[in-house]
C-alpha cells in the first residue's frame, strides 16, 4: 500500500495557496503571476504583459514597457512577438501596433488558477522525486512528459538520470536531456549543463562550454546563473578575467534581491573592483544584504561605520551591525566587539565583554582573536587574570602563523618570561615570523646567530640576516650593520660602508646611529666651533634618549665648547643622562647638586645622585664619596667604606684616588704606614699627568722622604707640575732657581715662574715677584710693578697679610704718590683677573670629559 504522506502534504499545500490566494486583490494577483513567468523567461507572459502595458489594461499604460517587453518575446522566438514587432518598425508612426494594443480584458479569475496550477505543479516537480519508491510508475510519468516536449519534465528526467532518482544513473542520457531541456529555452537546464561541463559529466570538462550555457541561464535572468557568471568573469574562468563584467552580472543578481549577490556588488564599491571606489554605494548594497541578514555584510557594514566611509562614523551603528553578525556566529565581527569593548568608550565600561567576545572569536580558530584574548587575560581589565589560558591562545593564535602572536611567542622563549628560556624554540619562531617577510624577525635572526643563541654563532649569517632585515626597512638592522663594518673582525672593516649604514640608520630615527654619526663629525670631541652638521646629529640623538648624545651635550654647554656656556642648560641634560642610568651624568647631578651650579644646592640630592653613581663603579663619585666619608661631610666618618672606595676609584685608573691612598700609605692614617705601597700610588698618578702627584713626588725626592733623595728626580717632577699648571710647583721651581737649590741659580728663570705662581693667586710669588721688581733681580727695576704684586699679595688675606704690607710699604718713600695710585689701580686689575680664573678653575673641577 503506498505510503498516503506525501499525498496529504501536497493536498494540504495546496490548501495554503489557495487561502493565500483568495486573500489576496484579484487585480493584483493575476499582475503577480504574469510578472513572475516574464521576469522566469516566459515569451508568452512577456507578449501578454506587452499588451496589457500597451493598452493599459490592469497596470498604468507605458508604451516604453510594452516595447520592452514585445522585444524580450521576440528576441525568444515566440511568433505573435515578431509579427507585432515587425509591423511596429513598419508603420508610418510610432504607435503601437495593432497586434499589440488590440486585446479583451482577461479573465481575472482564469489567472487566478493559472497561479494554483502553477503552484501545483511546482509542488509536484518538488515532490516528484520523494513519491514512495514502491511506486513504479513515478519516474515513466516524467519521462512520458519530457517525450511529450515538456521542458520542464525533460530538465527533471535529465536530474533524475544524473543523481539516480527513481531509475539507475546515466550521465549520457542525462546529459541528452538536458541538452533538450535547454533547447527548449529552460533557462534551469542551461544553468545544470554548465554545471555538467564544469563537472566533466559524460564529457570531458570544459570551462568554456560551462561558462557560454550559464551565461544563456543568466541572459534569461536565471538568477544563480547571473552571479555564477559574475564570479567567473572575476576570477578569468572559461572567459577572459573582466572585473566590470563581473561586477554588471553581479549587479543583475542583487537588483533581484539575491543577498550574496548583494554582498559582493558592495564589496566591489568598496575595494574598487571593476568600478572606481564608490563607499557610498558600496554601504547602500551592504546595507540591503545585512536587512536580510548576511552575517558578512552585517560586518563590513559596520567596518563602514567605524570608519565613516560611505557613511558618517557611527560607533553604536558598528556595534548594531557587528553585534548581529556575531550572533550569527561570525567570528571577525565578535572579535570587532571584542576590541569595542575592550578599547572604545563608552562600550569599555563594561570590560568582561571584551573577554567575551574574544573568546568566542577565539574558540572558532579566529587567530587575531586568540592573540587578543592572550593579551586581555594578562591586562589589568581582565575579570580575572589567568597567565596559563593567556600562553596557551598565544600559543594556538601562532600554530595558526599569526605573526603578532609568533613574534610575541619567539620573544619569551627567547627571554625567558612567563616559559622556561628556549633558545631553539624562539629560533624556530623568529624563522616562521620571517618567511612571512617581517623585518623585525630577520632582525632578531641576525642576533641570535650574532651572539649564537639556539644556533652557531655565524657573524656572516648575522650580517645577512641584518641585510635582508634592512631591506625590509628596519633601522635598527641599519644600525646593527654599521656596527658591524666598525667592529666586528669578521666582516671587512669599511669606515665607508659604516657610515653609509649609519646614516640610515639615524635618518630612520635610531638615536645611537645619530650619535655615531655626530662623532664621524666630530672627531676630536671637542671641536670648538662645534660643526652644524655634527650638532644637529647630537640634538636628535640626545631627544631620541641616547644617553651618551645627553651627556656631551651637557659638557659643552658647561664648558661653552662649541655651544654658548648654560650651566642650567648642562645641568638639564646631565640629569636627562642621569636618569638613563650614565653613570658619569649621575656623578656630574650629583656634584652641581653641591655646588648649585645651573640648580639649586641640596646636599640630599647630592648624595642620592653620587651614590647611584659609586652603585655603578663610577671611579669619580667613588672618589668623592669616600673622601666624604673620611672628613664625615656627608656621612658618619666610616674609614674602613672611606678606603674600599678610595681602592675601587683607583683601581678604575682614577689619579685623585691614587693620589689619597698614596697620602694615606704614607701617612700611616686610617692604614698602617707603608711608604713603598705610597710611592707606587703617587708615581702612578704622576705618570698619568695629575699634577698634585707630580709636585709631591717632587717633594718626597727632594728631601728624601719615603724615597732615596734624588734633587734631579726631585727636580724633573716639580717641572712637569708646574708646566702642566700647579701653582704651588710654579712657585716652587721659581724658588730653586733664585736659591740655586738643585739648580744653576737663575734670576729670569726664577722670575717667570714667580709670574706663572703669582697670576695663579701664590701670595708668596706675589711677594717674591715684588722684591725682584724692586730690587731689578731677573727682571728690569719697576717700584711700580714691585708696589703692585705686594699691593696684591695684602689683597689676599691670610697669613702672609703681614709680610705683604711690610714688604709694599717699605717701597713707598722711594715712590711717588702718582705711581702708588697707578699701582693701586694696576693691583685691582691684576686681582680682578686672577678671582676670574681661580672661580673658572673652581666651577670646572670635575668636570672633565673623559
Amino acid at each position: 500500500m503506498r505510503n498516503p504522506i506525501p499525498y496529504f502534504l501536497i493536498c494540504v499545500l495546496v490548501i495554503l495557496i489557495g487561502i493565500e490566494i483568495f486573500s489576496n486583490s484579484p487585480d493584483t494577483l493575476w499582475l503577480q503571476g504574469l510578472l513572475e513567468r516574464a521576469n522566469a523567461g516566459d515569451s508568452s507572459a512577456q507578449f501578454s504583459l506587452s499588451k496589457r502595458y500597451a493598452s493599459g489594461d490592469g497596470v498604468p499604460q507605458n508604451d516604453q514597457q510594452a516595447l520592452y517587453w514585445l522585444q524580450k518575446a521576440a528576441d525568444q522566438g515566440h511568433a505573435d512577438a515578431q509579427s507585432a514587432l515587425g509591423a511596429w518598425h513598419t508603420a508610418e508612426g510610432s504607435s503601437l501596433p495593432i497586434q499589440v494594443v488590440a486585446t479583451h480584458s482577461p479573465n481575472r479569475w482564469s489567472w487566478m488558477v493559472q497561479s494554483i496550477l502553477k503552484h501545483v505543479s511546482d509542488l509536484f516537480n518538488s515532490f516528484v522525486f520523494t513519491l514512495p519508491s514502491s511506486d513504479p510508475d513515478k519516474f515513466q510519468r516524467l519521462l512520458r512528459a519530457a517525450e511529450k516536449g515538456n521542458p520542464q519534465a525533460a530538465f527533471l528526467t535529465a536530474l533524475a538520470y544524473h543523481r539516480a532518482l527513481g531509475v539507475d544513473k546515466n550521465d549520457q542520457l542525462a546529459l541528452s536531456w538536458m541538452q533538450k531541456a535547454a533547447r527548449a529555452g529552460w533557462s534551469a537546464a542551461d544553468f545544470e549543463l554548465g554545471n555538467f561541463y564544469q563537472e566533466g559529466v559524460d564529457s570531458p570538462r570544459n570551462d568554456q562550454l560551462a561558462f557560454s550555457h550559464y551565461q544563456k541561464a543568466a541572459g534569461r535572468g536565471h538568477l544563480p546563473a547571473q552571479k555564477q557568471v559574475g564570479q567567473w568573469y572575476a576570477i578569468g574562468r572559461g572567459t577572459e578575467k573582466n572585473q566590470a563584467e563581473s561586477l554588471r552580472w553581479l549587479l543583475m543578481a542583487a537588483h533581484q534581491e539575491d543577498v550574496e549577490a548583494q554582498y559582493e556588488v558592495g564589496k566591489a564599491y568598496q575595494q574598487g573592483v571593476g568600478t572606481p571606489i564608490n563607499h557610498q554605494e558600496a554601504v547602500r548594497w551592504l546595507q540591503n544584504a545585512a536587512q536580510q541578514q548576511h552575517a558578512q555584510a552585517q560586518f563590513h557594514l559596520g567596518k563602514a561605520h567605524a570608519t565613516g566611509k560611505g557613511t558618517n562614523q557611527d560607533w553604536q551603528q558598528a556595534h548594531f551591525w557587528w553585534l548581529k553578525a556575531a550572533e550569527q556566529n561570525h567570528a571577525e565581527a565578535q572579535f570587532a566587539l571584542g576590541e569595542l569593548y575592550r578599547d572604545n568608550k563608552p562600550f569599555n565600561d563594561r570590560p568582561e565583554n571584551a573577554g567575551i567576545w574574544l573568546d568566542k572569536a577565539a574558540r572558532q580558530n579566529h587567530p587575531a582573536a586568540q592573540y587578543a584574548l592572550s593579551q586581555w587575560l594578562t591586562s589589568d581589565t581582565a575579570t580575572k587574570k589567568n597567565l596559563t589560558e593567556a600562553l596557551r591562545w598565544l600559543q594556538q593564535a601562532a600554530r595558526q602563523q599569526h605573526l603578532p602572536a609568533m613574534k610575541e611567542l619567539a620573544l619569551r622563549y627567547s627571554q625567558g618570561k612567563d616559559l622556561p628560556r628556549n633558545d631553539p624554540e624562539a629560533m624556530r619562531w623568529w624563522l616562521s615570523a620571517a618567511e612571512q617577510g617581517d623585518a623585525e624577525a630577520h632582525y632578531q635572526l641576525g642576533l641570535a646567530y650574532a651572539e649564537g643563541k639556539g644556533v652557531a654563532q655565524d657573524a656572516h649569517q648575522a650580517h645577512q640576516w641584518w641585510l635582508q632585515a634592512a631591506h625590509l626597512g628596519s633601522a635598527a638592522a641599519e644600525y646593527q650593520i654599521a656596527l658591524h663594518y666598525t667592529q666586528d673582525r669578521e666582516v671587512t672593516a669599511n669606515r665607508e660602508e659604516a657610515l653609509h649604514w649609519y646614516r640610515k640608520a639615524a635618518e630612520h630615527g635610531i638615536a645611537m646611529a645619530q650619535l655615531e654619526l655626530a662623532k664621524s663629525l666630530d672627531p676630536s670631541g671637542n671641536s670648538n666651533p662645534l660643526p652644524a652638521t655634527a650638532l644637529h646629529w647630537y640634538q636628535l640623538a640626545a631627544a631620541g634618549g641616547a644617553a651618551e648624545a645627553q651627556y656631551i651635550l651637557a659638557t659643552r654647554y658647561s664648558t661653552g665648547l662649541g655651544l654658548p656656556k648654560n650651566s642650567t642648560e648642562a645641568f638639564q641634560w646631565f640629569l636627562k643622562a642621569a636618569e638613563q642610568g650614565h653613570m658619569q651624568a649621575q656623578t656630574m647631578v650629583g656634584i652641581r647638586y653641591g655646588t648649585g651650579d645651573g640648580v639649586i644646592k641640596n646636599q640630599k640630592k647630592k648624595e642620592e645622585w653620587l651614590l647611584k653613581a659609586a652603585n655603578q663603579d663610577e671611579p669619580q663619585a667613588c672618589y668623592l664619596l669616600g673622601m666624604t666619608m673620611l672628613s664625615g661631610e656627608m656621612f658618619k666618618k666610616d674609614f674602613q667604606k672611606a678606603i674600599a672606595l678610595l681602592e675601587k676609584s683607583a683601581a678604575k685608573g682614577w689619579v685623585e684616588a691614587e693620589y689619597e691612598l698614596a697620602l694615606i700609605h704614607y701617612s700611616g692614617l686610617h692604614l698602617p704606614v707603608n711608604q713603598e705601597m705610597a710611592r707606587t700610588q703617587m708615581q702612578r698618578a704622576a705618570e698619568k699627568g695629575f699634577a698634585k702627584a707630580q709636585f709631591r713626588l717632587a717633594e718626597w725626592y727632594m728631601k728624601g722622604e719615603g724615597v732615596r733623595q734624588d734633587s734631579r728626580q726631585a727636580l724633573q717632577w716639580y717641572r712637569k707640575a708646574a708646566t702642566g699648571g700647579y701653582a704651588p710647583a710654579q712657585h716652587k721651581l721659581g724658588y730653586l732657581y733664585e736659591k740655586g737649590l738643585g739648580v744653576t741659580m737663575d734670576l729670569g728663570k726664577a722670575a717667570v715662574w714667580y709670574l706663572q705662581a703669582a697670576n695663579q693667586g701664590v701670595v708668596l710669588a706675589q711677594i717674591y715677584l715684588g722684591m725682584m721688581y724692586f730690587n731689578g733681580q731677573g727682571v728690569p727695576q719697576d717700584y711700580t710693578l714691585a708696589y703692585m704684586w705686594a699691593e696684591i699679595g695684602a689683597m689676599q688675606g691670610g697669613n702672609l697679610t703681614h709680610m705683604a704690607r711690610q714688604t709694599r710699604d717699605a717701597m713707598v718713600p722711594l715712590m711717588s704718590r702718582s705711581q702708588i695710585e697707578q699701582a693701586r689701580q694696576m693691583a685691582r686689575a691684576q686681582q680682578d683677573q686672577i678671582a676670574m680664573v681661580a672661580k673658572y678653575d673652581q666651577s670646572a673641577y670635575g668636570e672633565r670629559i673623559r
